[in-house]
């Protein structure tokens, strides 16, 4: 009889035809384990035949925790491989957010930096601006006069033809081709609320593309202190119709 015979009989892991079945996955692999023991002890040159019960239970004992200690070793490898990569992903995901993040911040911090300078001008030339906000309203007035003088002397629409004159659908009243991006939405906007309030947007479009040929539009601390940017379209809106003489009543 072989030493692998031997061990395999002596801690019954082998079922052959006359036991009545064949070797269960449990049998073979107690049956590898055996096979790996006895190349090991080989490979010590231990001879396992002349040891005694007690002295090859002990033995094998002892190798069986090696290799039980050794898988949980792997184990943990595999456990520690897998959080350290999950832990990366997460890590650039955070940092990935916090570029965004960041960005977005020096975007905001720039437009309040311009916003202060803005406001040290505002302050300065408050007098002086007030005294230019006189001088559109009346400018304003007399072009509004002139219009009523034209639409007297000319034929008048129908009262449908009219009111559909006075609709704000975007492409009658573009925007002046200087003004800026969010001047520009702020123009349809402005000319949204003056319908809205019953003016004739032809005549408010007049007024605002006659402050950008003459250069006299500007601008305030009002827009860079929005809190978002819908809001900061309808305080853009807001300054325009009041540059153009339209009664605009400011929240305190």
């Amino acid at each position: 009889m072989s030493m692998d015979e031997f061990l395999a009989n002596f801690y019954g892991t082998t079922k052959t035809a006359a036991d009545g079945g064949t070797p269960s996955s449990e049998s073979l692999e107690k049956e590898a384990e055996l096979q790996f023991f006895c190349k090991v002890a080989a490979d010590q040159g231990i001879d396992l035949a002349k040891l005694s019960d007690a002295e090859l239970e002990q033995r094998f004992a002892e190798f069986e925790a090696k290799i039980a200690e050794s898988k949980r070793d792997a184990q943990q490898q595999a456990g520690d491989e897998e959080q350290t990569a999950r832990a990366r992903r997460e890590f650039e995901e955070k940092r990935a957010e916090a570029a965004k993040t960041a960005s977005a911040a020096r975007e905001w911090e720039e437009k309040r930096a311009s916003a202060r300078d803005l406001a040290q001008s505002d302050l300065l030339g408050r007098t002086a601006a007030h005294a230019y906000v006189d001088e559109l309203r009346k400018i304003a007035a007399a072009a509004e006069e002139q219009e009523k003088e034209k639409e007297k002397g000319g034929k008048k629409d129908d009262e449908e033809k009219d009111e559909e004159r006075k609709k704000p659908h975007g492409s009658p009243f573009p925007p002046p081709k200087t003004a800026s991006g969010l001047d520009s939405l702020a123009f349809k906007r402005a000319i949204e609320k003056v319908a809205a309030a019953g003016f004739d947007p032809n005549v408010a479009t007049k007024r605002i593309e006659a402050l950008y040929t003459l250069d006299r539009v500007t601008d305030s601390v009002k827009v860079a202190r929005a809190e978002t940017f819908e809001s900061a379209i309808d305080i853009r809106a807001l300054e325009l119709l009041e540059q153009a003489g339209y009664p605009v009543e400011w929240a305190v």
